[in-house]
């Protein structure tokens, strides 16, 4: 049993996309199907295929779960001709009727894709149908999400791909995967860093419980608090907030997709806001509160999700022209970059410990010692010939339990010179003389 933890960062991100994202561009068909009796499934190429598993894999990944769903041949076969039912009928539906003209053997094994699978229509490639599942933003499908919900289920393993004319189909509902790991909630966004081009700002949000660990919310006592520290906005959303078109919108699904219930919800947002909050380095803090775990106690589950730029390349450190390379990578902030504490400090030694009971982030530099109060703008250095404060130009910041620091107070902290080179993205550090 393995457990789940936050350890994705921009760079792993990054090498995911690099790894997974979409490269073919050649026909769909390696078959061609007929779309008209005598009806015939056809074939889609494998790397046509290929691509929409890879864009399910890596939203997974982006949700922090297994990425490491397969293709399997004989959901292949079946989403296929589930794809040509969806065709022949003219339109989504999940219990079609059956085709004068179509065979019903066919028909049957069409149908049985059709009523268990994602189906989506105008998409051209099979990993654009996979982002509008994962989008589910619409008014039919808000409340529920329930194709983004399939995709990301703790136990799928196996998964089918169908494709003909406009039509798609996925086949998500396979629960084969033998081994189980831990986790409490499936966010989405997830925890953590997340690419600002896999969610924009009119997306619904969901977080997907897990029911050995939560009871179904009630819907009269869930409430979901949404913050942004940069510009001090902040939202309260619940049941009462059904603007299912753009605005604040608030439910909880009771319906068990993938074996879950699932909250969803979003901000109501301005125009304006869009670009400022949504934005490289963009911080949000979620608390829900009014949930029961199984055992009948009460729970609050709280989280961070920093949305970043998956074209921008992360900020570079280098001393004295060698690269550092620090975990989790550096991030911006307010015009500044601000380094992990902890990984930072070690380059030169110094070891960090953070008191949570007093909010105060501690260091030891050889015969030096440092306080520093979490979101506070000084420091206080201690040292053999006495007592002095460094200020720092923007607060020290706990994000997903990792401490960071504006570069320039680490900096003068070891007496060094720290140069911003905007052409390379990169702050280069150099040893001051004496």
């Amino acid at each position: 049993m393995a457990d789940l933890t936050a350890a994705r960062s921009r760079s792993s991100i990054k090498a995911a996309w690099e790894r997974l994202k979409p490269r073919y561009a050649g026909t769909p068909y390696a078959d061609i199907p007929s779309l008209q009796a005598p009806y015939a499934p056809g074939k889609l190429q494998p790397a046509f295929i290929q691509d929409g598993l890879n864009m399910v894999n890596f939203v997974r990944y982006l949700a922090d779960l297994p990425a490491d769903i397969e293709a399997d041949a004989s959901l292949n076969a079946i989403a296929q001709h589930g794809a040509v039912l969806l065709h022949a009928a003219g339109k989504l539906d999940h219990r079609p009727q059956r085709p004068a003209d179509m065979e019903a053997d066919f028909y049957e094994t069409g149908y049985r894709s059709a009523s268990t699978s994602n189906l989506a229509k105008g998409y051209r490639t099979l990993h654009e149908a996979v982002i509008g599942y994962m989008d589910d933003s619409d008014p039919r499908n808000i409340g529920k999400v329930g194709h983004r919900r399939w995709i990301l289920s703790p136990q799928l393993k196996k998964a089918g791909f169908g494709f003909a004319g406009s039509y798609s189909t996925i086949s998500v509902t396979d629960r084969s995967r033998e081994s189980l790991f831990v986790y409490d909630a499936i966010p989405y966004p997830a925890r953590g860093p997340f690419p600002l081009q896999f969610f924009h700002p009119r997306q619904v949000w969901s977080i997907s419980l897990n029911p050995e660990i939560y009871k179904t919310p009630d819907p009269a006592l869930a409430s979901i608090t949404l913050r942004h520290p940069a510009s001090g906005r902040v939202w309260t959303i619940g049941r009462q907030d059904k603007d299912m078109l753009s605005g604040a919108y608030g439910n909880v699904s009771a319906v068990m997709y993938a074996g879950s219930p699932a909250i969803v919800f979003r901000p109501d947002l301005t125009a304006d806001d869009s670009g400022v909050l949504f934005a490289d380095g963009s911080l949000f803090e979620v608390t829900v509160e009014g949930l029961e775990k199984t055992d009948g106690s009460a729970a609050t589950l709280q989280y961070e999700v920093e949305f970043f730029d998956l074209d921008r390349t992360p900020v570079g450190i280098f001393l004295n022209g060698r690269e550092v390379r620090l975990t989790p990578d550096p991030l911006t902030a307010d015009g500044r970059v601000l380094v992990p504490m902890r990984p930072l400090f070690a380059q030169f030694g110094a070891e960090v410990a953070w008191d949570r009971a007093s909010g105060t982030i501690y260091a030891a530099l050889g015969d030096r010692s440092l306080q520093l109060p979490a979101g506070g703008k000084e420091a206080r250095v201690t040292e053999t010939d006495g007592e002095r404060t460094i200020a720092l130009d923007v607060p020290a910041q706990i994000r997903g339990g990792t401490t960071y620091v504006p570069i320039g107070f680490a900096a003068q902290l070891f007496g060094l010179h720290a140069a911003w080179n905007p052409e390379a993205w990169r702050v280069e550090l150099t040893q001051l003389e004496g």
